[in-house]
Parts: structure tokens; sequence; C-alpha cells
């Protein structure tokens, strides 16, 4: 749309340098300049259009058979609401793939201390069951009930209860290797995060300056034009405030993708 905007003024120039070199009042060199530049905007549309088209369809391609025939492509790129840091700190945590499983090691770890201390606690076994004796009479199997049994047995840990006491030792050591990945990750994620927020202010600030760059260039074609048309200025001081806007447009175009 910007380059069809372009072109459309370069008709506009080419028409009016063309009525004043029929008129007598301007010069061939004008006209053939405008001509020139209306060529260029020319085929720098059909250019883009058929990037578009060849981008319209590799995306067809990819949606396979349930995609559109033919669809339109938006001409602004919609920038969320700018963000806070606040919003981001609060969420970033649960939301890293990375940082959750790093939790999840310190947990294990943590679980692991607990099942090594719990082996130097004593044992308790509690038993209970009921007992049947089996008969063989008259070409048949009897089943016969003596009754129902039940125990209790104590045991402790004697003879390995330093091996126990270096198993919680090396425990802990990985717990607190565990939390300390937590905590190198959670400080690497803060800093990423840091950065690129950082990146992101400053793209919106960059925004900012675009949008005021294509209002002063816009502005400056619309002078330009009116003194061209005025006779108080040249096709090719016109010409260069057009190539201006339009590369300042683009610019902002870039900017606002960047940002999103």
């Amino acid at each position: 749309q910007v380059l069809e905007t372009a072109l459309a003024i370069a008709k506009n120039d080419l028409e009016y340098a063309q009525a004043l070199y029929q008129a007598g009042t301007g010069t061939q060199l004008a006209y053939l300049t405008a001509q020139v530049q209306y060529n260029t905007e020319q085929a720098q549309v059909l250019a883009h259009q058929e990037a578009l088209t060849t981008a319209k369809m590799a995306l067809q391609q990819l949606l396979g058979e349930n995609a559109p025939q033919e669809f339109t492509v938006t001409d602004t790129i919609p920038l969320a609401e700018k963000l806070t840091w606040d919003t981001l700190e609060g969420t970033w945590a649960a939301a890293n793939v990375a940082l959750r499983t790093a939790q999840q090691q310190r947990r294990a770890a943590a679980l692991n201390v607990k099942q090594q201390q719990a082996k130097l606690f004593p044992q308790v076994d509690l038993l209970l069951g009921y007992k049947l004796r089996s008969e063989y009479q008259d070409n048949r199997w009897h089943n016969a009930p003596e009754g129902l049994y039940y125990g209790i047995s104590l045991s402790f840990n004697i003879f390995n209860a330093f091996q126990h006491h270096t198993a919680i030792q090396v425990a802990h050591i990985q717990k607190d290797h565990a939390q300390l990945r937590l905590e190198a990750k959670k400080r690497q994620l803060e800093a990423q995060l840091k950065q690129y927020y950082l990146r992101y202010t400053q793209h919106l600030q960059r925004y900012a300056m675009a949008q005021h760059h294509v209002q002063v260039s816009e502005d400056s074609v619309a002078l330009a034009l009116a003194q061209y048309q005025a006779g108080r200025t040249t096709l090719l001081t016109l010409n260069k405030a057009e190539q201006n806007a339009q590369k300042t447009i683009l610019q902002q175009l870039q900017v606002a993708y960047e940002t999103k």
C-alpha cells in the first residue's frame, strides 16, 4: 500500500508535468524525469505484488487442504498495550520449562534426603494371617482351618549405620547442588528477561520516533508538492521528498514488526 500510494503520487506528478510541457510552460526534461519516476514506482509495485502472491501461495501450501482460496493481509501490525516489568516479573517463573525442571530436581533431592534419613529409624513389621491345613481323603482334598495368627517385630540398623550417615551427607550435598542450580537458573532467566524488556522498551521509543518521522515526511511532501505546483521548486526536490516519505513509512513498519 505504501508503494501504491507512491505510485499514485508519481502518476499525478507525471500528468502535471505532461500538462505543463504541452502548454509550453514546462521543460521536456521535467516531463521525462516524471515519466522515469513513474515507471520506477510502477516496477516496484509489480515486484512487490509478485512477492506477496508468492508468499500467499507458500502459506496456502503449508496450510494444506484447509487453506482458503483467497485471503487478504492486514495493512497494520497491532501492538499490545505496553507491558510493565511488574506484570512480567510475576509470570515468567511459572512459564519457564527449564526453571520448573530445576524446581522438580530440587524437590526430588529433598525427598532423597528424607528417604536416606528414614533408613536409620527402627523398622516395625506387622504380621497377620489365617492358616488352612489341606488333607487328601476319599480321593479329594479337604481344607481344615487352623485359626488366625498375628505378630509384630522390631529391627534396628546396627552394623551399616556409618554407610547410611555417608549416604545422608551425599544426599544433602546433592540437595544443595540442586538448590544452587535452581538459583543460578533464576538469575540467568531474570537477566535475560531484563535484557529483553530493555530491548522492548527501546523498540517502543523507536516506534514513537518513527511515527513522528512519518508525520514530518508527509508534511514535507505536501509542502514540496505545493511549491512545485507554484513553480518555486523542481520535480527532483519533490521526488526526493516523496522517496524520503516512503522510506520513513517502511522504516516505521519494520520497527513495528520488530517491536511485535
